[in-house]
């Protein structure tokens, strides 16, 4: 049985998380808690899952660190700093980041980047997301992970593409649009459209439960144990 320290245990995630090691057949939880006690619970995991803040994630990653701990981080928000602690470490520990760990949006990421690459600039993409009242960031962390992999099928970084949400006047060639909603308690809603002039592709994902993510989770947690130092994806679980 693998060993799973759960951070963040009193947020929506952290629950979900625990709930899923009550059943799970080969992970079990070693210790749940906050940043009051990260040494006991380092000490006791062979994995740890994060799914709290941005600014806890720098100590976080110092305690993988110190213990030599493989560490799965759900957290999203994230900016250039945290890449760079989270590059860094991955010299010393395996650790696996996504901003959605579903395995059907994994498989959805691999496939936009796909039609991204067959389909050229003639056709536009526009990603929407519909997320519950209480998230912090827009876009949505897998909104931008939808935006990276389809820029990466054309061969660009987001950054070369992205338009802004609240844009004016006429869309620019190539880029890629977002458009954002928050209301009641919706799990997670995204979509993706491929618009050409005389066709259009959808593709599209809808968190039912948070079970979801949580089980996602728990399979990288499983599968980082057994890798060398390094910065993984969801899709490197899946293998794909």
């Amino acid at each position: 049985m693998v060993s799973v320290g759960v951070l963040g245990s009193t947020g929506r995630m952290g629950q979900t998380i625990l709930d899923a090691l009550k059943s799970h057949p080969r992970c079990t939880l070693s210790m749940s808690g906050t940043r009051e006690n990260l040494d006991p619970l380092f000490k006791a995991s062979d994995v740890v899952v994060d799914f709290t803040t941005p600014d806890a994630l720098p100590t976080h990653v110092a305690f993988g660190l110190k213990y030599g701990k493989p560490l799965v981080v759900g957290t999203t928000g994230l900016s250039s700093p945290h890449s760079l602690v989270i590059s860094a470490a991955s010299s010393q520990i395996p650790l696996v980041v996504s901003s959605n760990m579903s395995v059907g949006m994994t498989l959805l990421t691999h496939l936009v980047e796909k039609a991204a690459h067959f389909l050229d600039e003639s056709y536009d993409i526009e990603i929407a997301e519909l997320h519950h009242r209480h998230k912090k960031d827009a876009p949505s962390g897998t909104s931008l992970l939808l935006g990276e992999r389809a820029a990466k099928g054309r061969g660009k970084r987001l950054d070369e593409l992205r338009d802004d949400t609240d844009r004016q006047g006429e869309r620019a060639k190539g880029a890629i649009g977002f458009s954002v909603q928050r209301g009641g308690m919706v799990i997670g809603d995204h979509s993706i459209r491929f618009i050409g002039d005389e066709e259009m592709l959808d593709f599209s994902h809808r968190g039912l439960s948070r079970a979801v993510y949580a089980k996602g989770a728990l399979r990288a947690a499983e599968w980082v144990t057994r890798q060398q130092p390094g910065l993984y994806s969801m899709a490197d679980v899946l293998g794909i």
